[in-house]
């Protein structure tokens, strides 16, 4: 009984911890959000919207192709197994994130510029590219910090990334409000590169890195990231990537209006994310230890958690949105009232959804995931074009919502699937 409640008790700092660091990203995102609204143009704000997208899709590329499934892999490897799998990925990341900045910076910078004379888009471009690069390094060295039980280590580093990018932010804004998507890329690519300095000087003296085996362990990832990434990319296509279908059906400002709302959405999605950094590879110890079925089963727990403090988080925004929005962002937007409630409906069903999605990582069925990623994105952008071009800019947050319900209603039977079938059956009696 002790032993159980040392346990739940060494669980919950953890998650305390990782929770307070997604608090100071939130925070660091929301304020850099802020600066933007309020200094810039409704224009500049999109069009950094769009450059932000891009990001997203850079950084969730080696998340879901290398990241994730070194958690799972990981999370079962001794220390000084781990310690050499990270540091070799470590060294081949390095090198290819080097190389890959090069080659996009080129292609969407370049490019733009001397085909279509665009040489803000070209900035944005090369600024982007950057951004990635650096960034990508950074979030490998989190992964590194949450794989090894260090969630304090990663919120002293994301509040050094969160500092810079907000004062960075802030002093842009001010200074080119109206060109200011390309200069805070680069401010975050900064930010970023001091945050992963940050955590790998701690991986260094906490943990130590491994000397160069020479082994190729990205090419040892990648039967599982292969389809991680696939769903990943499918994932982005409908949560992140339908601002382009936007801008297509409507325009720059639409995109503002619906970022500039759902950035009070954002710490619902880092609280997540958070979570879920630190889940990952603890899930995979509890599926070794104690079987498949104690892993659903806290899963769907920590998912009923979370659903709670959304909807708490949401009840409070509801009530205080006409002062956020005029007061705090100091700039409303038509409709502002029905793109909040689209966005916590939307945030709701997705933090169930990708809470209990671990429980099938855990057991490595990524492909089975990517068919149903698949499935809910082509219901996103479909219910989301057809949405859009009747009802605006909140059409595109209808089509998440339906992306959204369909995908929880399939993975809650494909779930129940795994269970029936001994996947994620009854746990080892030994538990």
């Amino acid at each position: 009984m002790w032993a159980r409640a040392r346990e739940l008790m060494g669980s919950s700092r953890l998650f305390g911890s990782a929770v307070i660091t997604q608090a100071v990203l939130s925070l660091g995102n929301l304020l850099l959000g802020m600066s933007l609204i309020r200094a810039s143009t409704e224009e500049a704000y999109g069009r950094y919207v769009l450059g932000y997208t891009l990001l997203a899709l850079a950084i969730a590329v080696p998340n879901a192709a290398l990241f994730g499934p070194q958690a799972i892999l990981c999370g079962k490897l001794d220390a000084d197994a781990r310690r050499r799998w990270v540091s070799r990925v470590s060294q081949q990341l390095a090198r290819g994130c080097l190389v890959g900045c090069a080659a996009v910076a080129v292609l969407m910078g370049l490019l733009p510029g001397l085909l279509l004379h665009r040489w803000e888009d070209a900035l944005l471009g090369a600024s982007v590219a950057v951004a990635a690069a650096v960034s990508i390094r950074r979030e490998h060295f989190r992964a590194v910090l949450y794989l090894s039980r260090l969630p304090t280590e990663v919120l002293k580093s994301d509040a050094v990334y969160a500092a810079v990018a907000v004062a960075l932010t802030v002093a842009l804004a001010t200074l080119v409000p109206g060109h200011a998507a390309p200069w805070v890329m680069l401010g975050l690519a900064l930010a970023a590169g001091l945050g992963a300095w940050r955590a790998h000087r701690t991986i260094g003296e906490r943990l130590g890195w491994a000397p160069d085996d020479g082994q190729n362990r990205i090419a040892s990832l990648w039967p599982l990231g292969r389809w991680a990434l696939l769903g990943s990319m499918i994932n982005w296509s409908f949560v992140q990537g339908f601002y382009f279908v936007m801008v297509a059906l409507i325009d720059v400002r639409a995109v503002a209006a619906v970022a500039a709302t759902r950035l009070l959405l954002m710490p619902v999605n880092l609280l997540s994310t958070g979570v879920g950094q630190l889940l990952l590879p603890m899930a995979a110890g509890w599926f070794a230890t104690l079987g498949g079925a104690v892993v659903l089963r806290r899963l769907t727990l920590i998912a009923a958690g979370l659903l709670g403090l959304t909807l708490l988080y949401t009840a409070v925004l509801w009530l205080l949105q006409g002062w956020i929005m005029g007061t705090v962002l100091g700039r409303e937007f038509d409709d502002q009232s029905t793109l909040i409630a689209a966005w916590a409906t939307c945030f709701a069903i997705g933090v169930v959804r990708t809470t209990i999605a671990r429980a099938a990582m855990v057991v490595e069925r990524f492909k089975a995931l990517s068919g149903l990623e698949a499935i809910t994105a082509v219901v996103s952008l479909g219910v989301g074009s057809w949405a859009m071009m009747q009802f605006g800019a909140v059409g595109g947050i209808v089509g998440l919502i339906a992306g959204e319900a369909v995908g929880l209603v399939l993975m809650a039977g494909y779930l129940g699937l795994l269970r029936r079938q001994g996947v994620l059956g009854a746990a080892p009696r030994q538990a």
